[in-house]
């Protein structure tokens, strides 16, 4: 059997309960949101060459001044999956607003403590 010293037993305690605090927050809807949301934007970054949107929207907006006609003609003229991904990434993103939104105006901040 091995022996610990205070310091290595303090130090392995402290590990397991940095990893359950962790895992516990990881199950979170909130953080499982935030996952998603980053999952998906890391989906749609391998799949959209993103330096060519950006000169097409420039060279756009220059030629006819209406990023909003560019926009819906370019979403209009994707592929189902990356229509699909934009839908999902906006509604995961007004999720994760609605719950930031939430936590911030729940926060109980004390009058007394704040300067």
């Amino acid at each position: 059997m091995k022996t610990y010293s205070n310091i290595e037993l303090k130090r392995n305690v402290m590990i397991r309960v940095y990893t359950i605090y962790l895992l516990r927050k990881m199950v979170e809807p909130f953080f499982m949101k935030f996952f998603l949301f980053g999952a998906l934007f890391i989906t749609f970054v391998s799949m959209v060459d993103i330096p060519h949107v950006i000169l097409n929207v420039i060279s756009s907006v220059e030629a006819s001044g209406n990023a909003f006609s560019f926009f819906s003609t370019a979403f209009s003229h994707s592929v189902l999956a990356i229509k699909l991904i934009i839908l999902a990434e906006f509604l995961v993103g007004l999720a994760l607003a609605k719950d930031t939104f939430a936590r911030l105006t729940s926060l109980k901040i004390n009058p007394h403590t704040v300067r």
